[in-house]
């Protein structure tokens, strides 16, 4: 959990997800904010235009 603007923001535990894609050992991320919540929004934007 964090705060921005004063609306909690609330990241699933999935939000970063570590896996090789390329195949050359190394780590790979993949971030999926689509279960990100911000105050009582379920959307991404928490910035000052709620845009």
């Amino acid at each position: 959990m964090h705060r921005h603007d004063g609306d909690e923001v609330i990241f699933a535990p999935d939000t970063v997800r570590r896996i090789d894609l390329t195949g050359d050992g190394g780590d790979d991320y993949i971030v999926d904010f689509s279960e990100t919540k911000c105050g009582d929004r379920e959307t991404t934007y928490c910035g000052p235009d709620r845009a």
